[in-house]
């Protein structure tokens, strides 16, 4: 009869409804079906091993990518005036093309650049001295054979607790206490030195504990050892050390030409006008902390787009693998889907079973590429304090998910002849 493309007719039961004995049967054995039922598919799905693993490999490696990556990109501070964020809790950064000698964070400075002290209420300068180099920052393409060196004020930037440390992993107060590095003496006289971690890591090709060599102002050879690494931060792009130790080394570079500007973000307009009108001379150019930090941040998370989108391909190419695994699967077995639908099986059923057998084989991609790359990437989640895009990495796989299951239905659909019973005739 199936062969034939009907069904056997039912037994009457002369009209009346079933006991409540036999629905309670129907019940119970539905309810043991259902692990029968997911057994089949994980049977079946294990069958031909090579196609199997070969979708859910690729698949796990797509995954894999696209949040190793997703995670590793920078997101901006939630709150830009926070200490610990990487703007350091400053409003603007400065720098001017000529050295200002005297210095604009005390009072006396401030007069003897014709700006009154009240008129900079609530607004704190740290100034840095400078001395000229290649960038090492993310903007620069080409590895700095000589980087920018700044001579940071330790003492004021530890008593705000300004910025974070990668390595050691230092924030709050004890940021307090890695600023202070820059200040302890070296066993072989080397100048303790800070950089940020991306310039240690990709410009210099160095990690903390190594030195570099530069050229003093007399030509002399001098090491800076690089005791510290700081999170990302508006400093990246300079290896730092303290203004002492940049005395030292650079004698003749008079007064300072970087400045980190703190106080109130409803004020950054009126003291950057202010200070642009005052300093035009030195050619002072003034940008807030958060753009200048953006601005990194949009450099880097280019790079990383690129390996996004490697990721969505392997995603893509998964996806297309199961579909094309599941039509070759109905075309293999289309004598077996037949037996299936001449025993009694129905073809919402035949379908279901189709359906679990691939979505078993997507799980298991998903869920290995998940865990694998949770694993890569936790120790930069435990490290990082600010801008771990959490909720990003969820959605991104619920909609890998959504659009796998989705994809899956619709082949397994496509796929699946109308005309089962015609299989038999060649069995």
């Amino acid at each position: 009869l199936a062969a034939r493309g009907s069904r056997p007719a039912r037994p009457r039961s002369g009209g009346t409804r079933p006991s409540r004995f036999a629905a309670a049967c129907a019940r119970r054995l539905g309810a043991a079906a259902r692990p029968a039922f997911w057994t089949l598919a994980l049977r079946d799905a294990s069958r031909r091993r090579g196609r199997s693993l070969a979708v859910v490999t690729t698949l796990a490696c797509g995954v894999f990518v696209v949040i190793a990556v997703g995670a590793n990109r920078r997101q901006p501070p939630a709150d830009p005036s926070e200490r610990a964020s990487g703007t350091g809790g400053f409003a603007l950064y400065a720098e001017s093309a000529l050295p200002v000698v005297d210095n604009p964070g005390e009072a006396r400075g401030l007069r003897a650049l014709g700006i009154e002290p009240d008129r900079l209420a609530g607004v704190g300068i740290v100034p840095i001295r400078l001395r000229d180099g290649d960038d090492a920052s993310c903007l620069n393409l080409n590895r700095a054979q000589q980087p920018r060196i700044l001579g940071v004020p330790v003492a004021e930037l530890a008593r705000r607790e300004a910025f974070s440390f990668a390595e050691p992993h230092a924030s709050g107060p004890a940021a307090a206490a890695a600023w202070a590095l820059l200040d302890a003496p070296q066993p072989d006289g080397a100048i303790p030195a800070a950089a940020d971690q991306t310039v240690i890591a990709w410009q210099l090709g160095l990690h903390v504990g190594d030195t570099i060599e530069i050229v003093d102002e007399h030509g002399r050879p001098a090491k800076l050892r690089l005791v510290a690494a700081l999170a990302n931060s508006v400093l990246q792009g300079s290896i730092l050390v303290s203004q002492e130790n940049f005395q030292r080394l650079f004698v003749s570079e008079p007064g300072f030409r970087a400045f980190l500007i703190d106080g109130p973000r409803a004020a950054d307009e009126p003291v950057r006008r202010l200070l642009n009108a005052r300093l035009t001379e030195f050619g002072f150019s003034m940008t807030r902390t958060d753009e200048r930090l953006r601005l990194f941040n949009e450099v880097e998370n280019t790079y990383l787009s690129m390996f996004l989108g490697l990721g969505g391909l392997g995603l893509v190419l998964g996806a297309a693998g199961l579909g094309i695994v599941l039509a070759r699967n109905v075309l293999d077995r289309r004598h077996e889907l037949a037996i299936l639908c001449a025993v009694g099986f129905r073809r919402r059923l035949v379908l279901g079973l189709l359906t679990a057998e691939h979505v078993l084989l997507l799980a298991a991609g998903l869920l290995a590429g998940t865990l694998s790359a949770l694993a890569a990437v936790a120790p930069v989640l435990a490290e990082r304090d600010h801008g771990v895009p959490l909720g990003s990495i969820v959605l991104l796989v619920l909609t890998v998910a959504g659009s796998g299951l989705a994809g899956v239905a619709l082949f397994a659909g496509g796929s699946l002849p109308t005309d089962l019973a015609a299989g038999l005739r060649d069995e």
